[in-house]
């Protein structure tokens, strides 16, 4: 039977109160997206208002945009898919092996405290099922407790978008949360490379990637963990 994964997105959509539009980074959705499609796995989106599930429109630009990201955008089922999200109150974190929450600046907003996010969440950490984040979607495990009580990333290896990369772009100043400082707040031992370098880190079933060039090895490793083709 195919492993069964979830991809968690954003549904926010301004940029703070800079005027711009956010939402989730498109490389950081491509890369896993046709990672798992290719390995066989059932691949599932979500967001955390379900419907369409913004995506942020610097992630589209040129610079930035790669052949994947380029190849997502022109695939009708993919497309179809983003517009059609569930709502993270309306899936069960039973009917999935995996979940990859996808980066992007929208989720500094509406991923931390999120009660229907930190339920699924809580869902898989209690049956030590895969989760994987990349960049700001890291921040959704901050506050994730183990069947004990306990945060999840507690004394767990961790990775995210780090200060130094928040700071290189202007975004230190928007966000209301930092992921590399919420992570550390809940114990975890957080790492990172240099700015916007790739970086992965597995902690058992837990499984971080730090900025858009993370999104591909972050996948593959989860393949890996689950025993499919990478």
């Amino acid at each position: 039977m195919a492993h069964r994964i979830l991809l968690i997105l954003t549904s926010h959509t301004e940029l703070g109160s800079t005027g711009s539009k956010t939402g989730s980074w498109l490389e950081e959705l491509a890369q896993p997206y046709y990672a798992f499609k290719e390995a066989g796995c059932d691949v599932a989106m979500a967001s955390i208002k379900g419907g369409a599930a913004p995506l942020d429109p610097m992630s589209l630009g040129e610079g930035w945009i790669s052949l994947v990201g380029q190849r997502f955008m022109d695939d009708a089922e993919a497309q179809a898919a983003l517009a059609n999200t569930k709502a993270i109150k309306d899936v069960a974190a039973s009917d999935f092996d995996a979940c990859f929450v996808v980066g992007g600046v929208g989720g500094a907003w509406d991923f931390p405290g999120n009660a229907t996010l930190l339920a699924f969440l809580d869902g898989l950490a209690a049956r030590s099922a895969i989760i994987g984040a990349v960049c700001h979607g890291a921040v959704a495990l901050a506050d994730v407790k183990t069947p004990e009580g306990l945060a999840l990333v507690r004394g767990r290896n961790v990775t995210s978008v780090s200060n130094a990369e928040e700071i290189a772009v202007g975004f230190d100043k928007i966000v209301p949360i930092l992921p590399e400082e919420a992570l550390k707040r809940a114990c975890g031992y957080y790492s990172a490379a240099p700015p916007f370098a790739a970086h992965v880190v597995q902690s058992d079933f837990v499984f971080t990637g730090q900025n858009p060039a993370s999104a591909l090895p972050l996948a593959q490793a989860m393949l890996r963990k689950l025993g499919a083709s990478a």
